[in-house]
């Protein structure tokens, strides 16, 4: 019960007031106020037992006068209510506070004062001492003739039926808070330094009241987190648009700081017992598991790291966990340092490729270029581009013609072709000289084996490698060696035949590359650098093949 509902205030009585003094004041009373409370406030004052619940409730050790002043100061909103409770007993500024609460007003320059009111009404009902207790009501007893308390358990128990009322009252400070999960952290934090030492009892008592009556709203919170932890897990194996990956992540963020914000009170509480509150690391151990899959699934470290850092914020509170989240940022601080070291390699080899790649060059009035991207020919007015990365082909090789000794004809040629176009390049122009042509043409093809054909040897021995067959010409490539034609008498072919690796042998000739079996003299093939494609990449594979043994390897399917 409060001070205004309590039996000594309705009949303006004393708690030094004997038996008869109480009949005449609950007699004199009923002339101005209802008769059955008046009679009933008489029966409890006048009953031992029923009467201690009216004194624990009442404010022992305060003369009548004064306990009169104090009650219209805290019923009339007196602002220094705090400043003049000291001194009082412990139970009696409790009981001023609680009324001083539930009389407020539900304005919000009054916010700071019910905060304070609550935490001090907290930190009063610790200070009460039970023997000191039984002493003050036993005081006042002794001159108004009632018996005396005699068992601390039976105080004890009327107390904590008290208790209960004051909890309620707080409760109810706590909802005239615009935000009362915040001052209830608030509260917590001041009262139990962040968790480290023991809660007091009310402040234990009004954080449970108060995690029953947000239960279905956290309950509400958790779920649309676990939805969404859902949706991020499916947009991730299905999707790689990272603008709606990195809005879930925003929002699964939101609504976690949501749900935080909520139970941060209750978390603390459980701290302060050596605990974790449930629910805090079911919903931690979920948060992680997102992480976990984040970075161990999909290499989003980046995101995993964010959200473990969210964690480390939120369940700070949960000591059995908090170690686990530490490192588990800690290694992905150092994934992120090394894979930001790998990454930094990989844009310096780029950037020396693009530079190594680099040309641009008229061969005439024509010009040839190469970047990062394209390789593009114009000739005539008329553009001929293709994706360096689409290039699937390429063939070069000079060929010189003669008539009565004397030459005609030069063609300095290579050829650059993917699935949709080719593109011819003549590095010969009228009238210039055999330098000038042959140092152009070599400049192409380094710069063309570099953007282009460093690639097409690796894939073309990761394809031999996986078990693919390939053909150049008249004949057949695979992992085990060639099949070459044999001839007959007159050039005639027969069946071709199929050589391993180590029994091949191979020679550059007037431009061809032939490749022969080594003990079949009539068993070869020669296969022209200009006309067929890929030839060089081959021969190129074929002699790597011979260093160290790396046919065997072919063999093995090492090269993937």
């Amino acid at each position: 019960m409060d001070l205004t509902s309590n039996p000594f205030f309705l009949l303006n009585a004393s708690v030094r007031d004997d038996s008869r003094r109480l009949i005449e004041l609950s007699e004199q009373r009923s002339l101005f106020a209802n008769p059955q409370q008046c009679n009933e406030a008489r029966i409890i004052l006048t009953n031992p037992r029923q009467r201690l619940m009216a004194e624990i409730a009442w404010l022992p050790g305060v003369s009548p006068s004064k306990a009169r002043n104090l009650i219209n100061q805290a019923t009339d909103g007196y602002y220094p209510l705090v400043a003049t409770i000291e001194g009082l007993p412990a139970i009696s500024a409790c009981n001023l506070l609680a009324l001083a609460i539930s009389y407020i007003n539900n304005e919000e320059n009054q916010e700071s004062r019910i905060k304070i009111c609550i935490q001090t009404l907290i930190e009063k009902f610790e200070e009460i001492d039970i023997e000191n207790l039984i002493h003050l009501i036993n005081e006042d007893r002794g001159v108004a003739g009632f018996p005396v308390v005699q068992s601390l358990d039976i105080l004890a128990k009327t107390l904590a039926e008290h208790r209960g009322f004051l909890v309620t009252t707080l409760s109810g400070g706590l909802d005239k808070l615009g935000e009362p999960d915040l001052a209830l952290t608030e509260i917590a934090i001041e009262l139990t330094e962040y968790g480290e030492d023991q809660a007091p009892l009310l402040l234990e008592e009004l954080t449970a009241k108060y995690q029953i009556e947000v239960a279905q709203h956290l309950d509400n919170i958790t779920g649309h987190i676990l939805k969404l932890k859902d949706s991020i897990e499916n947009l991730v194996k299905n999707d790689d648009r990272t603008d709606i990956l990195l809005k879930h992540i925003n929002r699964f963020e939101e609504l976690l700081r949501q749900w935080d914000r909520v139970a941060k009170p209750i978390q603390f509480i459980a701290k302060t017992r050596g605990i974790d509150d449930a629910a805090s690391a079911n919903l931690a151990a979920q948060v992680r598991s997102l992480a976990l899959f984040l970075a161990n699934e999909y290499d989003l470290h980046e995101y995993a790291l964010r959200l473990s850092s969210l964690m480390s914020e939120i369940f700070s509170e949960l000591p059995q966990i908090e170690a686990t989240i530490e490192e588990d940022i800690t290694a992905l601080h150092d994934i992120l340092e090394n894979k930001e070291k790998v990454l930094s390699e990989v844009r310096a080899k780029k950037e020396k490729w693009e530079q190594e790649i680099a040309l641009d060059i008229m061969i005439g009035k024509d010009k040839f270029t190469i970047d990062a991207e394209n390789i593009t020919y114009i000739t005539s007015g008329w553009e001929n581009s293709v994706k360096i990365t689409e290039v699937d082909r390429v063939r070069w090789g000079i060929f010189k013609q003669y008539t009565n000794a004397v030459r005609t004809g030069r063609y300095f040629t290579i050829w650059i072709g993917s699935p949709k176009s080719t593109i011819e390049i003549e590095c010969v122009r009228f009238l210039e000289s055999e330098s000038t042509v042959m140092n152009r043409y070599e400049l192409i093809l380094e710069k063309l084996w570099n953007a282009v054909c460093v690639r097409l040897f690796g894939e073309t021995i990761s394809r031999l490698s996986s078990g693919e067959k390939l053909r150049y010409g008249e004949v057949v490539v695979d992992k085990e060696g060639v099949l070459l034609p044999k001839y007959k008498f007159l050039g005639l072919s027969s069946e071709p035949m199929h050589y391993p690796w180590e029994e091949l042998s191979i020679s550059p000739g007037a431009g061809y590359f032939k490749i022969s079996a080594a003990k079949e003299k009539n068993s070869y093939a020669q296969l022209s650098y200009r006309d067929v494609n890929n030839v060089h990449i081959l021969e190129k594979i074929i002699r790597f093949l011979w260093k160290d043994g790396n046919y065997a390897k072919l063999r093995n399917g090492e090269f993937h």
